[in-house]
């Protein structure tokens, strides 16, 4: 099966800091992978790497078969590349439905009619069309992360890159939005998901990648990696995370 994302060993420094080291990745329609790894180990970094959010130093990363890079019409990008960030990024002098409907409207130029049709059967999937005309400030951040989530899948991407969304949530607000992921993984959407949730990436994952010091470790089936990993880095890491 083709990929329909790829980097090759790709490089990125901040300054005189080397956060990526030769990263090398494929990843195929339908596919959900989950990049797990300390912090500082460059897993961010690549996901803004793939998003152009952060220029790569060298190496090259294609989506669709089309190099990424300098002249890349960076609005098409984002239409087919979505990204949900930690800290939610909703537009906070705007309602829950006008989040949803501004890039449909405005970038993919759907008509507003469609948009809103669109963004309320959303809505209804992530359990909060009651919430349709309040402001973020009036969600729990569990709610706004799930808005978000919408958000990106408005503009029907290919491909859907999650860089360690629950991480800002207070511990009873993870499971709603972890609960939204999986269906979203159920349905075959693409995924990249850079997080913490051990039992998420057991459940969800095709393959899991294990990252270090701006390098891939190892990468494999979430059976393999969670019971059986191969390199020394991996095994301390899940014993120390686990435990």
């Amino acid at each position: 099966m083709e990929a329909i994302l790829t980097l090759d060993n790709i490089h990125k420094s901040f300054g005189d800091l080397e956060v990526l080291k030769g990263i090398s990745l494929s990843v195929h329609k339908g596919e959900k992978i989950v990049i797990l790894g300390p912090s500082g180990s460059g897993k961010s970094t690549v996901l803004r790497c793939i998003n152009r959010l952060e220029t790569i130093n060298h190496g090259t990363i294609c989506f669709k078969g089309e190099e990424i890079n300098s002249h890349t019409r960076l609005t098409r990008l984002r239409m087919d590349v979505g990204m949900v960030f930690q800290r939610f990024n909703l537009f906070p002098h705007m309602t829950v439905l006008e989040n949803i409907i501004e890039g449909p409207v405005h970038v993919r130029k759907v008509a507003k009619k469609e948009a809103v049709e669109l963004a309320e059967s959303l809505l209804k999937r992530i359990g909060l069309m009651d919430k349709r005309d309040v402001y973020p400030k009036q969600l729990s951040g569990g709610q706004q992360q799930r808005v978000a989530i919408a958000r990106s899948l408005a503009m029907k991407p290919d491909i859907l890159l999650f860089d360690e969304p629950t991480s800002a949530l207070d511990p009873e607000l993870v499971g709603e939005v972890l609960d939204v992921m999986k269906d979203l993984a159920d349905e075959g959407i693409t995924m990249v998901v850079v997080t913490h949730e051990m039992q998420f990436a057991r459940d969800v994952a095709d393959r899991v990648i294990f990252m270090d010091d701006g390098m891939i470790i190892e990468q494999d089936s979430p059976e393999v990696i969670f019971s059986s990993p191969k390199h020394e880095r991996t095994k301390m890491f899940l014993k120390r995370i686990l435990r």
